[in-house]
This record gives structure tokens, sequence and C-alpha cells, in this order.
């Protein structure tokens, strides 16, 4: 047992030594470079993030990838080009040295974004903000809601389970969660957009919750410096119910407080008005699927008629389909028959 514990020290001893002494040589060789004119020369000519990008790069670059190390600022700026492009960032990996992509996950892991409204990220916007031109402050309000897949997680570090009807602010019911809610913010001069909030539900959200949810939403936004002009959404049924009671209790309470009563186009939050916008692609699918189930009726020359689906498919299958010589050749199924 001595004599294995002296080997072992040994060999310890001996891989500290070799430590030491790359330590030495790594550290020789970055004063030289720091002393250097021309390095010193180099920060004149760029900006300081450029220079701080070739100085992490001499100085990880004849690392094992494992044994490299990079600052906090260095991981913030990968992770940024990382965010703007993922081909982009392997394309960079394989010439410049740069986190790893599990590095930059656990990197995000610590930031702390729950469920509901995160206080932290509205001060970040709200210093944000204040440097904006008073045109860019513009923004609309964009939520969407899609189905998940039911599954169940406890989280050891915060002690509770993940995947149960979740709203934030501490509303939370011991009901398995199958669909998600985000709200996301989105410049109208300025191209820039920015997720505020999500929530966990047991099935599509009730509008009664969802009109709640809405006033929180654009109250929060006006605090922090931001102008709600409208908000875009798709027809589901509790998105047009809790638009329509939004616009409902605005006409009542315009009706008791103005004199001309009259009413507004779109609903209220505090004196602001919203315009409440459905978005194009889901009006021309719904535009679509009338158009497949029922017949227009308009008038012509003072006449009433009714435009037929079936003799565009009388029309199709005949000239097109039956004959040798097709009079629409870039017709096909898939603009014809309806299961198509």
């Amino acid at each position: 047992m001595l004599y294995r514990k002296v080997i072992d020290s040994g060999n310890k001893i001996h891989r500290l030594c070799k430590k030491v002494s790359s330590f030495k040589q790594r550290l020789f060789a970055a004063k030289e470079l720091a002393s250097s004119k021309k390095f010193e020369n180099l920060i004149t000519y760029v900006n300081p993030m450029t220079y701080n990008f070739i100085v992490s790069q001499v100085r990880t670059q004849q690392q094992k990838p494992k044994a490299r190390r990079f600052l906090l600022e260095e991981k913030i700026l990968a992770l940024s080009i990382l965010k703007a492009s993922g081909k982009g960032y392997r394309l960079l990996s394989k010439i410049f040295t740069l986190p790893s992509k599990q590095t930059l996950t656990n990197l995000l892991n610590r930031i702390p974004f729950k469920t509901g409204l995160n206080n932290h990220l509205l001060e970040n916007m709200a210093n944000i903000i204040r440097t904006m031109k008073p045109i860019d402050r513009n923004a609309i309000l964009i939520f969407d809601e899609m189905a998940i897949d039911s599954f169940l997680h406890f989280n050891i570090k915060a002690d509770e389970i993940i995947g149960l009807e979740d709203f934030g602010a501490g509303e939370k019911h011991p009901k398995i969660a199958d669909h998600v809610n985000v709200f996301m913010v989105k410049g109208l001069f300025r191209h820039w957009k920015q997720p505020i909030c999500y929530t966990f539900s047991a099935g599509p959200s009730k509008h009664a919750h969802l009109k709640k949810l809405i006033t929180l939403k654009i109250s929060e936004c006006h605090k922090i410096g931001l102008n709600i002009l409208a908000t875009v959404c798709d027809q589901g049924a509790p998105n047009q119910a809790a638009v329509n009671a939004l616009i409902e209790d605005t006409n009542i309470y315009c009706n008791r407080n103005r004199i001309d009563g009259d009413k507004y186009f779109g609903f209220l939050i505090g004196d602001s008005e919203v315009i409440p916008l459905y978005d194009p692609p889901h009006l021309l699918k719904g535009l679509r699927n009338n158009l497949l189930n029922k017949d227009p009726h308009f008038n012509l020359n003072g006449k009433s008629c009714v435009a037929k689906r079936e003799h565009i498919e009388q029309f199709y299958f005949f000239y097109v389909k039956g004959q040798d010589i097709r009079i629409c050749p870039k017709l096909t199924d898939q603009h014809i028959v309806r299961n198509k």
C-alpha cells in the first residue's frame, strides 16, 4: 500500500510539474506578445470587441478543445452569433476557436425565464427603449397558441414540477398542460422583436383568461415606454371571443362616459386605443375554405348570380384532363380537387 501511494504521488507530481511548465511557457509567450509594439498598435485600428476576439484566438488556438476556457464577454459574443445563424456559427467554428454549443446552452440555462412576465427582461427592454426614437417605440403585440406533448418533469434546482398548467405569478393548477401560449412584441417602423411571456394551459386557453393576459401585457408594455398600436393573432375561437369581449367592454365604457357616444374601432387599454388584426395567412386560409364549401352570391348588371365551384371542376376534368391538347396545362389536381 505504501509503495502504491509513493507511485501515485510521483505520477501526480510529474503531471503537476508538466502542467506548471506548460503554463509558464504560455504565460511567457503571452507576455512577449502583449509587450510587442505591433500588438499594442493593433487596438488603435480595431474596436474593443474585435481586439478581445483576436486576443482570445491567440490565447486558445494552441490549446486542446477540452482545455479551452472563455470569458463571459467571449461567450456572449459567440451566443449572439449562434442565435443569428446556427449554420454560420458551425462554419465559423471550423475556422476559429469558439465555445461549443453545449457551453452556450449551459450559459443560457443560468438565466431564469419562467412562465408569465419576466421583470428582469422588462427592465432590460426599458433601458433600450429609452435610447429609441419616438417613432421606433410603436409596436404590435403578437400572440399565438399551439398544442404540445404532455410531459411531467421535476426540476431539482427550482424544486417544482414542470408540465402542469402555469400562467405565471404563482397561478399554477394541478392539471397536465398540453398547450402553450406565447406573446411577442414586434416593432412597426424598426425591425425588432422580443418574446415577453409564455404560459402553459390544459387545453386551449379560455377567452376570459386570454382577455386578462392581453390587458396585462399591453399595460406592462405601456409602462416601459412602448406604444402598442395593434394586436395580431389567428382566427381561433378563444382569440375572437377575447377580442370581441375587449371591444364590447370599450363600447360600454364609452357609452357611459362620453356624451357623443362614438364607438372606437378597436378597444381601450388605459387611454390608448389598440386595433385588433387577424394575420393575413389565416384570412386567406379562411377565404379558401369558404370558397371550397360555399357558393358566392353577387350582383352583375342588376341580376343576382351565383358562382358555383362545380363549373370550375367540370371545365378542368373535361377540357384539361379529358382532351389530348390541354387548354390550361399548368392546372393540376392540387388546384381543383378539394381533398388534395
